[in-house]
């Protein structure tokens, strides 16, 4: 008898002689039952698939962990040093050749992000630039002002002239025509000085002149680009210098192996219904394209031996890798995108692959060229400063050539007019038979007005073009549509074009499509502002002018010489991307009207919300406002009312979080954000809540609490309402998902069980054939149903903001009534572990218990002792959270010097196990400045000088391995040339004997 032995190299089985054991088993075998052995046979198949997983998963895990160390080093390194990423990254470029002018453009931004670095107690890497404001668009006396106002005074400009800035020539002349009312002979007096390529001064005759000329440059994309103005500070850029050191194609090369195929496939595999899916696949996608656009340049020596580009690409490399491990942490993902776009800007804009041609071709879909008759115009997007550049020039030209002036609102059948954004001023009394007809795609406002029909889209549009159309007595000219498509679902602009066919074959209509680019296009980064407007029409004599007219403009304003254009033209080329990324913010826009803002189970309801785009609306006053929060902290008998509580928590947006959501001009970004709406036709102002690529868990945690303060009265919010609300959460899980007979009852066990019966169950195939990434994808997906941790850190996080707002815990007592309902509902979820609750919710809710066990330590000096145990224990639970830069300076002398060796060791332990050696070494530092003969800090330093002996002594093991190893491959090599030299001796002896 024999048996087969399969091994992994051998080229056939090996067959040996049965030993007398195995003959035994093999007679066991005969005996056992066929079923039996059929479930042993697949057990050991599993586990023999398993024993090389072993190692595969081990080694996921171990590139995991590199890769999200590597990430928090660079988070750490931005918040230890007290400067900016993007500050730091900035001295990297400008050491470079030819750098400087890149370096001053890094973090540039459209719309600046408001989080104070107060309310980010989360590590983020800051991404700033000396142009930040608002909205770029409208700063007239912010940071982009600054650095333009610092250019003219470089140029001999007065330093206190009434002077505004412009992009061009041509929005200069089209200041002074604006202008003619308030300054008499404006087009001689309003004369433009050049700083720079797109770049002009106008100093007006007065100071009162400026704010006028302000807003109106605000309204016709009048305002330089940020990176325009940052160059131009320069007065010697430097030429780029090629480094023949440096190979980008050999780096490209690199990305495009499989290794390099495997980083960005990690992107790509993300599932479709996790939150982070879009996010993760336009990433994947905008690195896709980045290599093939290097590619078809064709690598010149300048660009081949680029120390830019190559400072670039890997900065692309490093980000990618990072996104791959913050998946579930949507304020880290669209943190680490934005660096990643940062990356992409610079390596563009050091290459420059794109001319104008390149950007008309990426943005020719836009006009669906394929669908418009035969005898149609070749359709172009002409690129201009922003919407309202295009909307304006659109206006202007229509105006110019068409025999009817004026514009009239495109109106439905029932008498709906079209909404109209708030800078657009129409006349109702304009005459009805003007061609020229304006109409908004899709609005960016749900709900409408008193004369605006709510839910506005194509159809709406498609009605009222087929009413003004079906009006032959109107119809002496051609109809021309003025159309405002930047928020643009997917088939909205097929439909439209296959409905108005024959109208636009006919000549009958004329469609002049205007698009903000820095919106949606923008694919999340709020780095560009920019435009287009593209002419549809039959090739005719009006149609010819317009087009002809169009490209003038747009040769005149030079956009395309700014250098985020280059990034635009890439983003451009990655169209579908916009839509994916729509549609996520979509559905979670749906997901919040039918689980939090629903109006019902004692939640708000939006005022509006729209069912195919990711706006909701609600108002700005609170129903029934709660007059005050009531926290008994303290052992005395007053309640801690925060401050200003009484007059400001009577608003909505009072009760959003103010660390987890951003309020943000303009809309399209990663995050979830919200603005002030303040439009004369609304009648309340109301805020807009435009959402982002959130999972659904992070959702819920954002706005499931908030939803019931904005609906239900009542007198005070307070701790003893939280715990109501957290236990009548438990007990309506626990209906649907009963615990065991006999089970635990503690809320930590309850909390654990919830947790286990509502995350989504991993199979057994699951476990054994999926990847690590493919597991830790798991959280985050979509579910039917839940929530319940989720709704309790929702709770949770609302009192938390609401407690450490405006003041530090730590710093007063905190031992009142309030302290063991607090320590009950914390305890139970730190203990519980937090499955499936999202990383910044963690990091806050372990903050404030952080914050209340320093209290402790300070203020009851008779238990000191036990809370420090019990702090321990909430540290080993969750390791990592509630540890921040400094907070080993709040920790008594005292109270670290009656605790236990063992104790004393943990504590040091978890204050530096999650910083790298440049923080652990600036905490001590720290630590010694504030308490110089500190028995803490000796004790930190003197556990870092014996992390790094044994740093030392493994270096120097691995060095003496290595030196060994080497002296022994010597010895051998030097053995074989001796046996070949006393061979040949041999051979040479044995051949003159036969001689």
């Amino acid at each position: 008898m024999t048996l087969q032995l399969h091994g992994l190299n051998l080229a056939r089985p090996l067959r040996l002689e049965a030993t007398p054991e195995q003959q035994q088993a093999q007679a066991a075998r005969q005996r056992l039952d066929p079923g039996t052995l059929e479930s042993l046979e697949k057990r050991i198949d599993t586990l023999r698939h398993q024993l090389p997983l072993a190692g595969t998963l081990r080694f996921a895990l171990m590139q995991h962990l590199a890769l999200s160390q590597r990430h928090h080093q660079t988070l750490n390194h931005d918040w230890f040093y007290q400067s900016p990423f993007s500050q730091r990254r900035r001295q990297e470029l400008a050491g470079l050749s030819g750098g400087k002018a890149l370096a001053l453009q890094y973090g540039t931004t459209i719309a600046e992000p408001t989080l104070t670095e107060s309310h980010q107690r989360l590590r983020m890497l800051r991404i700033k630039n000396e142009t930040d404001t608002p909205y770029s668009r409208f700063d007239e006396y912010g940071g982009l002002q600054q650095q333009c106002m610092a250019r003219y005074v470089e140029l001999g400009g007065g330093a206190h002239d009434p002077v505004v800035f412009v992009n061009s020539e041509y929005v200069a002349a089209q200041l002074a025509m604006g202008m003619e009312e308030q300054i008499p002979e404006a087009a001689e007096a309003l004369v433009p000085m050049r700083l720079a390529t797109n770049l002009y001064a106008i100093v007006m005759p007065h100071e009162e002149d400026t704010d006028q000329a302000n807003t109106l440059i605000g309204r016709i994309g009048g305002r330089p680009s940020p990176n325009v103005v940052m160059a131009a500070r320069l007065t010697d850029p430097g030429v780029e210098t090629p480094n023949l050191d440096i190979d980008n194609q050999a780096t490209l090369r690199q990305l495009q192996s499989p290794k390099g195929q495997a980083l960005i496939q990690r992107l790509r595999e993300v599932p479709a219904d996790h939150g982070h899916a879009a996010v993760s696949h336009t990433a994947a996608r905008l690195i896709d394209n980045l290599m093939a656009t290097l590619q078809q340049q064709g690598f010149p020596p300048a660009v081949k031996h680029s120390a830019l580009l190559a400072s670039g690409l890997g900065g692309v490399i490093q980000a990618a890798e990072s996104l791959s491990t913050v998946h579930g942490d949507s304020q880290q993902l669209a943190n680490v995108y934005q660096v990643m776009i940062e990356e992409l800007h610079l390596c563009l804009a050091a290459s420059k692959p794109y001319q104008l041609q390149d950007l008309h071709q990426a943005a020719a879909p836009i006009l669906h060229q394929g669908q418009l008759p035969a005898n149609a115009l070749p359709a172009t997007m002409r690129l201009t400063s922003c919407g309202m550049a295009a909307l304006t020039n659109a206006f202007d030209l229509a105006n110019e050539l068409t025999p009817t002036p004026g514009a009239a609102l495109a109106t439905t059948a029932s008498g709906e007019a079209t909404p109209v954004y708030y800078e657009l001023k129409f006349d109702p009394d304009d005459a009805r038979d003007c061609n020229i007809l304006f109409a908004t795609l899709n609005q960016s406002l749900p709900g409408g007005d008193d004369r605006h029909k709510p839910g506005w889209n194509v159809d709406d549009v498609i009605s009222a073009l087929d009413k003004r159309l079906n009006q032959p007595e109107l119809n002496r000219e051609s109809v021309v549509l003025v159309l405002d498509a930047t928020v643009e679902n997917r088939q909205d602009m097929p439909t439209l074009l296959n409905h108005c066919h024959d109208a636009i074959a006919s000549g009958q209509l004329k469609i002049l499509l205007c698009k903000s680019y820095q919106k949606f296009a923008n694919l999340g980064a709020g780095k560009v502002m920019a435009g287009g407007v593209g002419l549809i029409s039959r090739d005719d004599k009006l149609g010819r002018a317009l087009d002809e007219a169009l490209a003038d403009y747009e040769a005149q304003m030079n956009v395309m010489a700014n250098p985020e254009s280059q990034l635009l033209t890439h983003m451009l080329q990655c169209r579908d991307e916009e839509f994916n990324l729509m549609e996520r913010a979509t559905a979670n826009t749906q997901f919040l009207a039918r689980h939090c803002f629903s109006g019902q189970a004692g939640h708000s309801a939006f005022r509006a919300v729209d069912e195919h785009l990711p706006f909701a609306v609600f108002k700005t006053e609170m129903e029934n406002p709660r007059h005050q929060i009531e926290l008994h902290l303290s052992s005395d008998k007053q309640p801690v009312i925060p401050f200003d509580a009484l007059k400001e928590r009577r608003r909505n947006v009072d009760q959003l979080s103010t660390r987890l959501i951003d309020m943000r001009s303009s809309f399209g970004f990663i995050s979830s954000t919200y603005t002030n709406i303040d439009d004369d036709d609304i009648e309340n102002t109301a805020l807009r809540l435009s959402l982002g690529q959130e999972t659904q868990a992070e959702l819920i945690e954002r706005f499931y609490q908030p939803s019931r303060l904005m609906h239900e009265s009542g007198s005070h919010w307070s701790v003893p309402q939280a715990r109501n609300e957290v236990l009548a959460l438990v007990n309506a899980a626990l209906e649907q998902h009963p615990q065991p007979v006999n089970a635990p009852t503690s809320l930590t066990q309850k909390l654990a069980h919830i947790a286990r019966a509502e995350q989504p169950a991993i199979s057994n195939e699951q476990r054994s054939h999926s990847s690590l990434a493919e597991l830790s994808l798991q959280s985050g997906r979509d579910q039917a149903g839940g929530f319940t941790l989720n709704k309790i850190a929702s709770v949770l996080l609302h009192l938390a903001e609401f407690m450490t707002q405006e003041s530090r815990l730590w710093e007063r007592e905190c031992l009142g009534p309030d302290r063991p309902l607090l320590d009950e509902l914390l305890g139970a979820m730190i203990h519980c572990g937090m499955p499936g609750v999202s990383q910044p919710v963690r990091q806050h809710l372990t903050a404030l218990q952080t914050q209340l066990r320093l209290s402790d330590l300070r203020y009851d000096p008779e238990h000191t002792q036990q809370h420090l145990a019990d702090w321990l224990n909430d540290l080993e639970r969750l390791p990592g959270h509630g540890v921040t830069l400094g907070i080993a300076a709040h920790i008594p002398a005292r109270v670290f010097e009656d605790a236990s060796r063992a104790e004393q060791e943990r504590l040091v332990h978890h204050l530096l196990a999650p910083l790298d050696l440049d923080g652990q070494l600036l905490t001590v530092s720290s630590m010694l400045a504030q308490q110089p003969n500190s028995d803490l800090a000796e004790h930190m330093l003197a556990s870092i000088e014996q992390r790094l002996d044994s740093a030392a002594r493994q270096a120097r093991s691995r060095l003496e391995r290595k030196q060994q190893d080497s002296r022994q491959h010597q010895a051998s090599l030097l053995r074989q040339q001796i046996e070949v030299r006393e061979q040949q001796g041999r051979t040479e002896e044995s051949q003159r004997g036969r001689r």
